[in-house]
């Protein structure tokens, strides 16, 4: 059973096309697992209180309403409820005690998903960033030239995005996430697998890497790559065909997004010397940063069109109305907004702009928030600072007062000090007399010692 802090509950976590499928039906095989085709359930569980711009409830109304109330409780706890019944729900009716959730895409909420449950486990399994492309396009037709002239297209976000927010939460994070890549995965499955299932906490010992498993049949359906079900045995023919499937071109647009610097920092340094003898050159860190930023741009738009619809703003009734107009009769939609313009094309940017000016509004509700707090703060220290002020002022007085008392001492010790000169001086003045009276006597004490001797010389 899975509990609220999401102990037995782990996340298989990856880019499309990484591999992601493979391992996760490898454990779904293992009888105290159970790893379905692609939930999606946290995505859902994050969106709660967001709904399509187009419900006729009104998806403003929606979203205030939601946040309204929601306010002041302890929303992430109740997202773990929520999801942790389902996922047990899942786990009762198929008779294990350990949920994977392999689902593409969960880079995009990973750091909720953390929060939501912070003990349950992350399985990162990575793949050779070439790989992934050649696989987008002759799975999907991906064109990656041209998603890169538009910098917009979710599997772009995935190539672009996805990598560079796995790699920085596994590193944020090590001591939760397991890292291991698809090649290990291909050529020593076994291992892979045993090593994934100690972390679960699964009996490594009954790992098996038979496709033909009796929970075979529930990976049906549309979500989730269908080719598995085809599989008959673990196979490398796909380490390489990316080096056939990707032109000379594309090579060096993954190599752009990446950089050399990239490349090695994801463990494929070992792809280097192939992709120059191509003729595919490393055009820097710095490029594949402005890259990233010019994707990141487009991704946060796509996000501010629904957050345009779903905060409070002026406009957004109209645009909402605007969108439900437009998916119905555009013709209608021109009037609305009252321009001449392809309706879908203006709805989306103002959706665009709006978003981004909510977002610098909450931003700034929420900095307005945080200084009145800080005063709120200060204000109830007022009382403990006033004392302090006066006990510092009471020690100053009473530092004046000693300075005044050690004045005084000092102007005693001055004059005893004068006082001490002058009877040394006496002193010594009275020495020097005595010495001449001692002179004096011992002298007048000769005198009378030779007249004694004469006078007794006499008498004989």
């Amino acid at each position: 059973m899975i509990e609220a802090d999401g102990q037995s509950l782990a996340f298989l976590l990856g880019v499309p096309r990484s591999g992601t499928t493979l391992l996760s039906h490898l454990l779904d095989s293992h009888p105290d697992i159970a790893s379905p085709p692609e939930p999606w359930l946290m995505f859902a569980v994050e969106a709660i209180g967001k709904v399509h711009s187009l419900h006729p409830a009104g998806s403003q109304l929606i979203g205030q309403g939601y946040l309204e109330f929601a306010r002041s409780m302890d929303v992430r706890r109740a997202k773990a409820s929520y999801a942790a019944t389902l996922y047990n729900e899942y786990l009762q009716k198929n008779n294990s005690r350990i949920f994977v959730d392999k689902t593409p895409r969960y880079y995009q909420i990973i750091h909720e998903i953390a929060l939501i449950f912070p003990r349950c486990k992350f399985v990162y399994l990575k793949r050779n960033p070439f790989a992934v492309a050649g696989s987008l396009k002759s799975t999907w037709n991906f064109d990656l030239t041209a998603a890169m002239a538009a910098s917009d297209s979710e599997l772009l976000f995935d190539l672009v995005l996805g990598y560079r927010r796995l790699e920085r939460f596994a590193a944020d994070n090590p001591s939760r996430v397991h890292a291991c890549t698809y090649d290990e995965l291909v050529i020593d499955s076994g291992q892979v697998l045993r090593s994934v299932l100690a972390i679960l906490g699964a009996d490594p010992d009954v790992a098996s890497l038979s496709f033909m498993s009796e929970k075979l049949e529930r990976r049906r359906g549309r979500l989730g790559d269908q080719k598995i079900l085809e599989t008959r045995s673990i196979h490398q023919n796909s380490l390489w065909a990316w080096r056939d499937v990707l032109t000379r071109e594309e090579k060096q647009v993954v190599h752009d997004i990446f950089s050399e610097e990239g490349i090695v920092a994801l463990g494929f340094g070992d792809l280097l010397p192939a992709l120059r003898a191509e003729g595919i050159v490393d055009n820097g860190p710095a490029r594949a940063q402005e890259i990233a930023a010019e994707v990141e741009e487009s991704y946060r738009s796509w996000l501010d069109l629904v957050d345009a619809t779903t905060r409070e703003h002026p406009e957004a009734p109209k645009l909402a109305a605007a969108l439900r107009k437009a998916a119905r009769q555009p013709e209608d939609a021109i009037k609305l907004l009252g321009v001449e313009e392809d309706p879908l094309a203006l709805i989306e940017r103002q959706a665009t702009a709006l978003g981004r000016l909510e977002n610098e509004r909450v931003r700034h509700l929420e900095r307005i928030s945080e200084l009145s707090q800080m005063f709120e703060g200060l204000e109830r220290e007022r009382p403990a600072w006033q004392s302090l002020e006066q006990t510092v002022r009471t020690l100053l007085d009473e530092t004046r007062s000693e300075r005044a008392a050690r004045h005084n001492l000092e102007q005693m010790i001055r004059s005893l000090l004068e006082e001490t000169s002058i009877e040394r001086a006496a002193r010594q003045n009275i020495e020097q007399v005595i010495a001449c009276v001692l002179d004096i006597v011992k002298d007048n004490q000769k005198k009378l010692s030779s007249g004694l001797h004469k006078l007794i010389g006499g008498w004989k």
